[in-house]
């Protein structure tokens, strides 16, 4: 694939089908006769210092719904995105298993009902820019992926540990350097579901993150990581949950798939993402999964906590000022 593009994997899109729905302009190259885009049914985005990038729509089989990328959704239809990375440079291990992981996740959670795949990037189309806060960081596009329009994100790959854990920050780690740097870091980058006049420019809708990698959500730094932040909020705006992990999980190809399954035959989010976020033989067992619950009371936190799913979703807390409870299983942590 030429240097400069990636693929889009697209579930609905009906600009080429019914006409009903445009591309919006925010997504379209402000430019198409550069020749940056030559491919049918391609379309692209400035990067920064307005370079221009090309993704290829892959159109479904069937004809889809309506779909507007960075627009108004069909009702009762909840999109997400999906990245994750497999191979990293030369003095970092590879998982072989990440995005056989999200793969089988994808396959599960399709079946849902209500739930439809916007975006999945792999490998060297996974960008570290993706998770970065658009309204604070330049070049940074989560308004056009993992925050809006996807009500859901996930990653599976690597994440930052250090040798004096807990040091107060936590980074998403990429497979490829992308405008400088391989790390979407919080709490200075990374801010997922704020609306309306909450910080940095209330153009979040995200609701649920799953970070399937190392040392995601160590509880001694989780008030600067997800919480508190720089003093106006960190991963944890205005997100309803967040499944993560305690300590280095296991480069496992199938957890996120079994956390589907179970949601969907009825379990909580809680119950599922603990359960199988640990792995047991006999009498040993490993990985820490974590689960964080968010609203603006206490009592709204725990109800939240205890009863929301992936397949019953409670209301949006009504400001990113509130409580946080989580719950972890203790195997060990970063």
């Amino acid at each position: 694939m030429p240097l400069g593009k990636r693929m889009l994997h697209i579930s609905l899109l009906s600009v080429f089908l019914t006409g009903a729905c445009l591309i919006a302009s925010a997504q379209e190259c402000a430019v198409l006769s550069t020749g940056a885009c030559t491919s049918p049914g391609a379309r692209c985005t400035a990067d920064t210092g307005g370079i221009s990038r090309c993704r290829t729509v892959i159109l479904p089989e069937e004809p889809p719904d309506c779909r507007c990328i960075g627009g108004a959704q069909p009702p009762q239809t909840r999109p997400y995105t999906l990245e994750c990375v497999e191979n990293y440079p030369a003095g970092v291990n590879d998982l072989p298993n990440s995005c056989d992981n999200t793969d089988r996740f994808d396959a599960r959670i399709s079946q849902f009902g209500g739930w439809q795949r916007l975006f999945y990037w792999k490998e060297s189309n996974a960008w570290p820019q993706d998770w970065m806060e658009t309204n604070l960081v330049s070049g940074g596009l989560d308004a056009n992926w993992v925050d809006d329009p996807a009500e859901l994100s996930v990653w599976s790959g690597h994440g930052t540990g250090s040798s004096n854990e807990p040091d107060g920050t936590w980074s998403l780690v990429f497979g490829i350097t992308r405008n400088g740097t391989s790390f979407a870091t919080s709490p200075n980058q990374v801010h997922l579901g704020e609306v309306g006049t909450d910080p940095f420019g209330g153009n979040g809708r995200n609701r649920f993150v799953i970070m399937d990698a190392s040392c995601s959500a160590i509880e001694g730094e989780l008030s600067q990581v997800w919480i508190n932040g720089s003093g106006q909020g960190g991963i944890f705006m205005r997100l309803h949950q967040a499944m993560a992990f305690h300590d280095s999980p296991d480069d496992s190809d199938d957890r996120l798939e079994n956390f589907a399954e179970d949601v969907d035959n009825g379990d909580t989010n809680k119950a599922s993402w603990l359960d199988n976020g640990e792995s047991c033989f006999l009498f040993w067992c490993w990985n820490s999964p974590l689960i964080m619950s968010f609203d603006s009371t206490s009592a709204g936190a725990n109800t939240r906590h205890n009863s929301e799913s992936l397949k019953n979703i409670l209301a949006r807390p009504s400001s990113f000022a509130g409580s946080f409870v989580w719950t972890f299983i203790d195997n060990g942590s970063c």
